[in-house]
């Protein structure tokens, strides 16, 4: 029992180091993070080129009255009809 243990532990032992070898030999990579990729993605990009869509309304919200003058609650009225 004592000696398979020894020779168990033989085997992982030199797992580990041809492991250890393959990984030295591996060739090195930069580390990127992400915002060094977005900011590496975006070089290429005219600066504002991209527009946010800004909505001039406020939003009505589920339980407000419904703009519609019926007097009823929004969720009731035409939430599901205005989509």
């Amino acid at each position: 029992s004592f000696a398979a243990r020894g020779s168990t532990q033989e085997r992982v032992m030199t797992t580990r180091m041809k492991q250890a070898d393959q990984l030295n030999k591996l060739p090195e990579m930069e580390s990127n993070t992400a915002a060094q990729r977005a900011a590496a993605g975006s070089e290429g990009r005219a600066e504002g080129s991209v527009d946010t869509v800004r909505v001039e309304e406020p939003r009505i919200g589920r339980n407000a009255p419904c703009p519609c003058g019926s007097g009823k609650k929004y969720k009731s009225c035409c939430m599901r009809r205005d989509g």
